[in-house]
């Protein structure tokens, strides 16, 4: 990687992480994004492994809201759902990030879909109905 440095789709996480070195952070997360865009857009190999690289050196760096933004975009892909869903993949949270808004509980929501807030939902009318 040099000064026209790519990430390719063939070896992303490891171009992803040669660029981390010699490029920095935050402009190897950006081209990791415009990869990942791309191999979601053509259902191409090495989704997970580029989502887990990703997510992994943003908490670190805590750029949490380049990942958070861009997951919620890719995730309108059925592929990255289910990607997602297997690896139990979410947003970066607070407990990860202290600087992050995200909570760990809007973070699983957000993984889940409802499921969740309708089983707090439901805990909540138990609660009630326990106090009667």
């Amino acid at each position: 990687l040099g000064a026209g440095a790519k990430i390719g789709t063939t070896t992303p996480v490891q171009d992803f992480q040669l660029a981390c070195t010699k490029l920095g952070v935050q402009p190897a997360c950006a081209m990791m994004s415009e990869v990942i865009t791309k191999l979601v857009e053509h259902q191409g190999n090495n989704i997970a492994d580029c989502l887990q690289s990703i997510r992994q050196i943003c908490v670190k760096e805590s750029l949490f809201e380049l990942f958070n933004k861009s997951l919620k975009e890719w995730f309108k892909s059925e592929v990255v759902k289910k990607i997602c869903k297997e690896g139990s993949l979410s947003l970066i949270h607070k407990g990860e990030c202290s600087s992050c808004p995200v909570t760990e509980v809007e973070s699983e929501c957000f993984i889940r879909g409802d499921e969740l807030l309708q089983a707090m939902e439901e805990d909540d009318d138990d609660d009630l109905l326990d106090m009667l």
